[in-house]
């Protein structure tokens, strides 16, 4: 599954960061809308390269038998123990002991395994099958017509099933967007946070999310100030260099999904980053209930209409 698309990142977790009710009051202050960071040279190849993404994108919710459009079921097997998982036409089946037709199965022993016959998976990376033993990261199955990704945690394993023939997948032509908008391309200051906080966001289960704050983005538009909190799973791992920004906006439960919409970025070598709201996107939770999706932090709720990236999809 391609990183480059940064809907993939939300896929399966359970955990996040949580707010700082300080800067919502600055954020409350506004943002107009103004001048974009693309230089005049530069609007013709950025626009063709984001409507060429947005086109990938497209296939990919068409045709990948992983398509947050196919996505019907999510099922969580605790550790210690695990379940026989099989699939019917009311989701998955997850019992202590092997059902009737069951063809996988998961079990937590110092690690999560799996077994099964004629069960087949596959890697994200190269398609490699692999055989029933350590369940590696990420690890893909075939049940019948369904796909099942596997997201393996210490203390629970959660399987998501997807369905080809799920109405919505039948029934998508494309994603909606806002028109490419290079005003709603801007330059931020990076003011790290040190060390980097621990936060909690709830989730659109009533669950929570663990993340950390990593810094701030000041930046302005139309001369006004405003701030964004860019968040981090992992940053003591030198190898974890993508940075978060859940937002909400005014466009939020109207003209965009309700809940919010995501950025993904790049950590930054410098003082600043370029924000391109142009590629903002919808969480997973509006495409598929089967999903467990970060909410937006009071930090980052903007006080402006940011017409600019994905909309919200009609079902």
């Amino acid at each position: 599954m391609t990183k480059r698309l940064g809907w993939r990142r939300a896929v399966g977790a359970v955990r996040f960061g949580a707010t700082a009710a300080a800067a919502a009051i600055l954020l409350l202050a506004g943002c107009g809308r103004g001048g974009g960071a693309v230089a005049p040279g530069g609007a013709a190849s950025w626009q063709a390269k984001l409507v060429a993404e947005r086109a990938d994108k497209d296939r990919e919710f068409k045709t990948s038998p992983t398509s947050p459009m196919a996505g019907i079921a999510r099922t969580v097997v605790n550790a210690p123990g695990g379940g026989w998982v099989a699939a019917s036409a009311d989701g998955l089946v997850v019992t202590p002991e092997a059902p009737a037709g069951s063809a996988l199965s998961f079990v937590f022993a110092s690690g999560w395994r799996w077994r099964g016959t004629p069960a087949r998976a596959w890697l994200e990376a190269g398609g490699a099958v692999i055989e029933p033993g350590a369940l590696p990261e990420g690890a893909l199955f075939r049940v019948g017509r369904f796909t099942l990704a596997t997201y393996a945690l210490p203390e629970q394993l959660v399987v998501i099933e997807f369905d080809p023939e799920r109405a919505a997948v039948r029934a998508f032509e494309h994603l909606l967007y806002f028109a490419p908008d290079p005003a709603f391309v801007v330059r931020a200051n990076v003011e790290k946070v040190t060390p980097p906080e621990p936060v909690t966001l709830a989730t659109s289960r009533n669950l929570e999310k663990k993340y950390f704050r990593w810094a701030r983005l000041r930046f302005d538009l139309a001369g006004t100030a405003c701030v964004l909190t860019a968040f981090k799973m992992r940053p003591d791992d030198p190898a974890d260099t993508s940075l978060f920004v859940p937002f909400s906006d005014r466009t939020s439960g109207a003209e965009t999904y309700g809940s919010g919409r995501f950025m993904d970025l790049e950590q930054p070598a410098g003082a600043t980053v370029e924000l391109d709201f142009n590629r903002a996107y919808n969480p997973l939770c509006n495409y598929s209930p089967a999903y467990n999706c970060p909410l937006p932090p009071a930090e980052n709720r903007l006080a402006v209409a940011v017409r600019a990236g994905e909309m919200t999809y009609p079902h």
